[in-house]
């Protein structure tokens, strides 16, 4: 995603915050380590922490990333993070950690909390709610601050909807340190383990250039029929919603390219404007990758991902059908001719250049649903066979010598590290007792055998493709793919992830609510 792309996006998306220098450094130091710390946690499991305090981790550096990115209000172009900010992500890290000290306290555990442990979970909601209003917007917001409302005056509202009050230290108590609150409701559980992991791996698939390739792939097999390009749009949008876990980061990423190209045809803009939103957003119902609503579903009803996006995906198909057809329609209506097959890429000639990024889906597809591995696991192996394709593929076609010896490298590294894993985690553990802590553990770093077999698996397939690109007299791929490329990939994982995180916050709070007006009509 180029400079201008990822502007749209973030105004789209309520930032038009542009940060510069440090700032930028710090924004993008913390993102990264957020989307590490899960694919971690997807390929290994929690490092010795509990599953509570993953959960924390999760929300409480996704509220520190909101208020370092999304500014109070739309419009104010700032290049810098305001003083007020800095503290809200500050006083954001500090509940925090004072959370993780404290989950297991006396207090805590006995149901009676402190006034100080009702100041840091008053806080942890204060700023949940705030982070929602700037991420996603006042209505779920005002729903929230109607049910809390509810809670605390339920005694006076007439008829089967009274309910017996509940005092505010309990409240705060069920909803911050309980796990019926924020930190253990299936919405915040979806959303951390299994949701975030597959954004990461469609933002990442997405900085290797797959967006580009998926509306090339669309051109050559549609543009040549009549309204082209819109049918195109639909079937890239669709390819690309497959794998995204945005429908404004789809949108942004084809409809840059598709919707110039479909006025161009003849369709005029609103109607081109309307096919890409309509085709975007039904990228969320389009397996493997679904909404986060799909990963909701796994949680609420313990119904097997694989068997989820089984169910929906002829009822996905035939949404992608009808949208065709309205195009077909229109573009009959209008006389609307496709592109000049001359002007098309070479299917061929494009699959060897690209066919690559492809890979990374299809070892999706065999983990998930061939042989059903968990869905973390598929999606966490599946980045590391996007990863080597994208780096060697490139490099070998341009200096077979040096990429082999750094391949010959990485074989050897991955081949030994199972063996110093132990001497590594007695490191680790040395570091609890010089900092007073107690965050690592003698299988903080783990390692799956499967590892070595998809990065040699990756190696000779992206020989194989740089082979190809040579012998077809291919200069340059889409994007040469370093470690800027997969930083970028991570921000933008992170930053689209942060709609979801405080969405499922605020959907926390609400469950937790009620959980705790249902028991006290029970007692009572």
């Amino acid at each position: 995603m180029d400079k201008n792309h990822k502007k749209m996006l973030n105004e789209l998306e309520g930032s038009d915050r542009e940060l510069r220098r440090g700032w930028a450094i710090v924004v993008l130091t913390i993102s990264v380590f957020l989307s590490a710390f899960h694919l971690y946690v997807a390929g290994f499991g929690l490092p010795g922490i509990g599953s509570k305090t993953f959960l924390i981790i999760h929300v409480l550096i996704g509220l520190n990333l909101v208020f370092c990115m999304f500014p109070i209000k739309k419009g104010m172009r700032q290049v810098k993070i305001p003083w007020y900010d800095l503290l809200l992500a500050g006083v954001s890290l500090i509940v925090g950690v004072y959370i993780i000290q404290n989950q297991t306290s006396s207090s805590i555990m006995s149901g009676r909390p402190t006034d100080i442990d009702l100041i840091f979970g008053l806080a942890l909601i204060i700023l949940v709610l705030e982070a929602t209003r700037r991420v996603v917007g006042k209505p779920l917001v005002i729903i929230a601050l109607v049910f809390i409302a509810y809670f605390f005056l339920g005694e006076f509202i007439p008829s089967q909807f009274q309910h017996t009050r509940g005092d505010f230290e309990r409240f705060v108590y069920e909803i911050t340190y309980r796990n019926n609150g924020i930190f253990g409701t299936p919405p915040i559980y979806a959303s951390a383990q299994f949701v975030f992991i597959f954004i990461l791996f469609g933002a990442v698939l997405e900085s290797t250039g797959a967006g580009k390739m998926f509306i090339d792939l669309a051109l050559r097999m549609f543009g040549k029929y009549k309204g082209g390009p819109a049918k195109a749009s639909v079937v890239a949008s669709g390819l690309m919603g497959s794998i995204s876990g945005s429908s404004t980061a789809n949108a942004v990423t084809t409809g840059t390219f598709t919707i110039p190209l479909m006025k161009k045809v003849g369709f005029k803009p609103h109607v081109a404007g309307g096919i890409e939103v309509a085709a975007s957003s039904s990228g969320q119902f389009l397996p493997p990758i679904m909404g986060a609503a799909a990963f909701i579903m796994v949680e609420f009803t313990g119904i097997p991902y694989y068997e989820i996006i089984k169910s929906a995906f002829i009822p996905a198909i035939l949404a992608y059908i009808g949208i065709l057809f309205m195009v077909h329609f229109e573009a009959t209506k209008h006389n609307i001719v496709g592109i000049d097959k001359q002007e098309l890429v070479s299917g061929r000639r494009l699959l060897a250049q690209q066919g690559y990024l492809l890979i990374p889906i299809l070892v999706l597809l065999y983990f998930l649903v061939g042989i059903r591995v968990s869905v973390n696991n598929s999606a966490f192996f599946s980045i590391i066979v996007m990863v080597v394709l994208a780096v060697f593929v490139q490099r070998f076609k341009d200096n077979f010598i040096r990429t082999s010896v750094v391949a010959s490298g990485l074989i050897v590294l991955t081949i030994l590290f199972p063996f110093l894993i132990g001497s590594i985690n007695q490191g680790l553990e040395a570091v609890n007792g010089l900092l007073n802590i107690n965050f690592f553990s003698a299988e903080t770093i783990r390692w799956k055998p499967e590892i070595l077999f998809l990065i040699l698996l990756s190696v000779v397939l992206a020989l194989i493709f740089a082979i190809s690109q040579k012998k077809m007299k291919i200069e340059n791929t889409s994007v040469t793919f370093s470690s800027k490329q997969l930083l970028t990939g991570f921000e933008t994982a992170a930053r689209n992830a942060l709609s979801i995180i405080v969405a499922c916050a605020t959907a926390g709070i609400l469950i937790g609510g009620y959980n705790h007006i249902r028991l006290i009509n029970e007692v009572y």
